[in-house]
């Protein structure tokens, strides 16, 4: 995962899932309402702020309701 500065929109963490022959990275999002990877198009390596180490998901996530 990176956090990059896309063009269209803005400031956004996203997986990379391919890097093509021109050496641009295609992304994608984690949750079903994320943008396409169509939809965002690929995005140079300079636009690469940083990269994502860890993640902390919310414990609803992961735990049944008990109620």
């Amino acid at each position: 995962m990176v956090k990059c500065r896309h063009i269209r929109y803005g400031y956004i963490i996203k997986t990379i899932v391919k890097i093509d022959n021109e050496g641009r990275y295609w992304l994608e999002g984690e949750n079903d309402s994320s943008l396409t990877t169509e939809q965002m198009g690929p995005i140079l390596r300079e636009q690469i702020i940083a990269r994502v180490i860890f993640t902390i998901a919310s414990p609803s996530k992961y735990m049944a309701s008990t109620y």
